[in-house]
């Protein structure tokens, strides 16, 4: 590489390291839920101490990539890690298939922005790792030290500022993504999250990230004299650290991945049949001891009943719509349909990788995700049989079992919908396979190497970042808007002390501006309807409700809430028609049983 290239790519590689680090430590949300919103900072001491809305994260993807495809001489990615970028690009064209069924724009919009950003990062990563050999263990570093950071805050967070973040999380409920019984929850429970919305994409990050510390810690200790003494220390302060924060983020799908990865390294393994034997009972003690401690838990086997009904319902939609799924979204209307358990739960998504594409994309989207997932693996796995027992313990064999634990979890839990657990798995993945020396190592065909298949790769990734870096401005912009009107909603009915009263001047006004940013959204119309219906105005109400209607015409709750408001006014048959409708889309909600 000429040495202006390498000047320029230098700083460029640092902006990289900084975005793997933000990923954990900013970027924890979930995406995919437009009717909430994320907590914006006001200032700069906020701004370090929240999470950042994760609808921002395809903007400095965006910027990333931008910047890799404008330094000259670089390196085209090859090998491995090419091919994982190019199935990440797959997998933001099978997203496309998602817009054909949807009824709901904004689910379609945050899947496509969402996924573009997470491809940029993939794509900038396969290249930024081709360039110099020293990139690799200085991502892996970064990672590492930022991994023990999360647990750090995790511990602070369970012994002494756990009511604390619970009060910020509260008020952050009134117009943000956590639920009052999620809170609940995580008050009965004292789960860890650190810096993620959820426990359990916690887990799902601890999963990834705890081989890839543990033995890096190894590594370390022994470049310290005398090495048995460091490593006596820092060792077992290191499991503990982090087996303690694994643990008490109560994640069951976490415990059960866990074994999951054992076992399969357990198969691959080229050990004795009498070290083999005694493995799989130590596997079995250990399950059993697990589905006692759930039994007697406080919360049961009803979570995991419940992903195995988001799975089956999942099967059900895709076999209805085989070719283009049920589009984004509207898992979350037909589940409410087809569901068996007698709740008023309805997830967004199928709490599945795989799933949440072969439902809402249908078949196309399936294949596609079930690659994305499986071809680090399988480019890893394929290496274990013929290694000796002696060399089986490296840095790339930790990074395997952490993709193999998280690749579990993510076929359980939402981890697709975490940027900052997604995106570390994209960068170990991209570590995992962007390795020299592979002598398996995946090529590229001849014709990859043409000049007119990499012009058609290079207009390919501008469009990538025009998708993730406007898409996400104009997503931001957007559920800005919305936060602000809800919060001025929120404060117009609960003033805060030594501020002044909001007037509905200014709702209005807001409200505008939002349906300005937001003309597709059925949100803030239902958010404003909500709102004109506690202070008394009926007409009002009812009109925003029809609105949202016809932005999402299959959500049940907006007929529901329609027909309360028809019935408030003495409207009978039209409050029936609407609750009728309500119960026929979600009719195992015990609420929509009677009128």
């Amino acid at each position: 590489m000429r040495s202006t290239s390498a000047r320029l790519l230098r700083p460029v590689f640092i902006l990289f390291l900084l975005l793997a680090a933000a990923l954990p430590l900013k970027f924890g949300a979930l995406t995919g839920i437009p009717e909430t919103t994320s907590m914006f900072p006001a200032n700069i001491w906020e701004a370090a101490i929240i999470n950042w809305p994760s609808m921002s994260f395809p903007m400095f993807s965006g910027v990333l990539l931008l910047l890799v495809m404008l330094i000259p001489g670089r390196k085209m990615a090859d090998g491995s890690a090419a091919v994982y970028g190019l199935l990440w690009l797959a997998l933001l064209g099978v997203t496309f298939i998602g817009i054909i069924n949807a009824s709901t724009m904004d689910f379609v919009y945050l899947q496509i922005v969402h996924i573009a950003g997470l491809t940029a990062l993939a794509v900038a990563g396969a290249m930024l790792l081709r360039q110099n050999a020293e990139y690799r263990p200085l991502l892996l570093a970064t990672i590492a030290v930022v991994s023990v950071i999360i647990a750090l805050l995790g511990v602070q967070q369970y012994f002494f500022g756990f009511q604390e973040t619970i009060d910020m999380m509260r008020q952050q409920a009134q117009y943000g993504p956590v639920k009052s019984e999620v809170l609940e929850a995580f008050l009965k429970d004292r789960r860890i999250f650190s810096t993620f919305t959820l426990p359990n994409s916690m887990a799902g990050y601890m999963l990834l990230t705890m081989p890839l510390c543990l033995l890096g810690c190894w590594n370390v200790c022994g470049r310290v004299e005398p090495p048995k003494v460091t490593r006596s220390i820092f060792m077992p302060t290191l499991f503990l650290l982090l087996g303690f924060v694994f643990v008490m983020t109560r994640s069951r799908a976490a415990f059960i991945s866990f074994g999951a990865a054992c076992g399969v390294f357990l198969v691959m393994l080229p050990l004795a049949r009498r070290f083999r034997a005694a493995l799989i009972g130590s596997i079995i003690l250990a399950v059993a001891a697990g589905f006692i401690y759930i039994h007697f838990s406080s919360r049961g086997f009803s979570s995991i009943v419940a992903r195995i009904d988001y799975n089956l319902i999942s099967f059900k939609i895709m076999a209805a719509y085989p070719f283009a799924g049920t589009g984004w979204g509207d898992f979350f209307h037909d589940y409410m349909l087809l569901k068996t358990l007698p709740t008023d739960e309805a997830p967004h998504t199928p709490h599945s990788f795989i799933m949440t594409y072969a439902c809402q994309t249908g078949i196309a989207g399936l294949l596609v995700a079930a690659a994305v997932m499986i071809f680090p693996l399988w480019r890893g796995l394929r290496n274990i049989k013929s290694i000796r027992l002696a060399e089986l313990i490296t840095i790339d064999n930790a990074i395997l079992f952490g993709l193999t634990a998280w690749s579990f979890h993510s076929l359980l839990d939402v981890n697709l919908e975490s940027p900052g657990c997604t995106g570390t798995a994209i960068l170990l993945a991209l570590a995992l396979l962007s390795r020299r020396g592979d002598d398996v190592d995946a090529t590229l065909p001849v014709w990859c190497l043409r000049r007119d298949f990499r012009f058609a790769m290079w207009l390919t990734s501008a469009v990538v970042v025009v998708l993730a870096v406007a898409g996400s401005w104009v997503l931001s912009r957007g559920e800005y808007q919305y936060a602000e009107l809800t919060r001025l909603q929120s404060e117009y009915f609960k003033p805060q002390d030594n501020e002044p009263p909001i007037n509905p001047e200014q709702i209005s006004m807001q409200f505008a501006a939002t349906v300005n940013a937001l003309p597709w959204s059925p949100f803030p119309w239902a958010s404003m309807g909500r709102f004109l219906a506690a202070g008394g105005d009926v007409a009002g109400a009812e009109k925003c409700y029809f609105e949202a209607l016809k932005r999402s015409p299959e959500r049940a709750a907006f007929y529901y809430e329609l027909s309360r408001i028809q019935a408030q006014s003495g409207q009978s048959a039209a409050a029936a028609e609407n609750f009728d409708k309500a119960r026929k889309l979600f009719p195992k909600n015990p609420k929509y049983l009677e009128p």
